[in-house]
């Protein structure tokens, strides 16, 4: 049976791509990276990567085994802190969130989690504005927990929980022309002026991406810094709004804002928990992830979302500690991903 050392190994030739860096990373020599490799493989009966030169790359066998690795070390490193440490969380936990979940999703969280631990000192890391990069996030060293609405990220050196499936939505005032059109196309808008977040957004880049397969272009668009400048342009009759549902059901249920009948296919982003699967975890990290974990993970994640996989996440600018009340208010360093 393999061994959790082996497992560790793995993981790092896998994150890597490379025994001699995997090797200087944990500190062992090339042959025993290569005999702890052989020995995993042996085990399972199936070959883990493919030599092209000096780099490795994992086989389709590999990559399932990726999955399983980084839960079994999470789970082994979960069990060693709780096991280990029989005493209250305490200490320091920073936690990094976007605009929409940290308004939103969090702060019955962490106001419970308060009432639960009160020795416990929580410092909330807001993104501001949305960074989303395809393929370039990395978690930045300071947050132990991130918080993201976005596609779904993939990775092999983080650990993601997917919590639940967000709709997003076209939006218009009730007195838009557009609100009564009962059957909307691509079409109609593109001389409309278009309410959105920054380019690199993830829901932005999705309801891009149907527009354009629906042969269509956008002729008059207006980023906006916050989601909250966007419903309020839209609710002057600015123009179309693109937004999470979870950001605008408040509007919606005052009749504030429509949504319309396009596209026919919902676009969907997915509410995300983050962490490094390397990364030591405190009692503390370990009892928040398993309250916000059951606090909000929708029933209907199962059947719409894939098993939840990883992606890295870009590394974040320099600003200043954000408060829960009013997280674009004053400077913070912020979590570069979605809103």
């Amino acid at each position: 049976m393999y061994e959790l050392r082996q497992l560790r190994t793995f993981q790092a030739v896998a994150a890597r791509q490379s025994v001699t860096r995997a090797a200087a990373v944990l500190g062992y020599a090339q042959s025993s990276v290569t005999a702890q490799i052989q020995a995993l493989e042996e085990d399972l009966g199936v070959q883990l990567f493919d030599r092209i030169g000096r780099r490795v790359e994992l086989t389709n066998a590999g990559q399932m085994m990726a999955s399983y690795t980084d839960r079994i070390l999470s789970l082994a490193s979960e069990a060693r802190t709780v096991v280990g440490n029989g005493r209250k969380p305490s200490g320091a936990l920073t936690i990094g969130a976007s605009e929409t979940l940290l308004t939103h999703r969090l702060p019955r969280v962490i106001s419970r989690f308060q009432k639960m631990h009160p020795q416990v000192e929580i410092s909330v890391i807001a993104a501001d504005n949305c960074e989303f990069h395809a393929g370039q996030l990395k978690l930045d060293s300071s947050i132990e927990i991130a918080f993201v609405l976005d596609q779904q990220h993939k990775s092999g050196n983080l650990i993601v929980e997917t919590l639940s499936v967000e709709d997003v939505l076209i939006l218009v005032s009730p007195g838009h022309r557009l609100a009564s059109v009962n059957r909307l196309n691509a079409d109609m808008l593109r001389d409309e002026q278009v309410l959105l977040t920054e380019r690199s957004c993830g829901y932005r880049v999705l309801f891009e991406r149907v527009v354009s397969e629906a042969g269509a272009a956008l002729n008059k668009t207006l980023a906006l810094p916050s989601i909250e400048a966007i419903k309020r342009c839209a609710s002057a009759g600015m123009g179309v709004a693109v937004l999470p549902r979870i950001a605008v059901e408040e509007e919606l249920a005052q009749h504030q804002l429509v949504p319309l009948s396009w596209p026919k296919d919902k676009i969907r982003v997915y509410s995300q928990m983050i962490r490094h699967s390397e990364k030591w975890q405190s009692s503390a990290h370990v009892a928040f992830w398993q309250l916000a974990k059951h606090m909000l993970t929708t029933d209907d994640v199962s059947h719409k979302v894939p098993l939840s996989a990883t992606l890295p996440l870009k590394s974040v600018s320099r600003h200043s500690k954000s408060n829960l009340a009013s997280p674009t208010h004053n400077s913070a360093r912020h979590l570069t991903s979605g809103l």
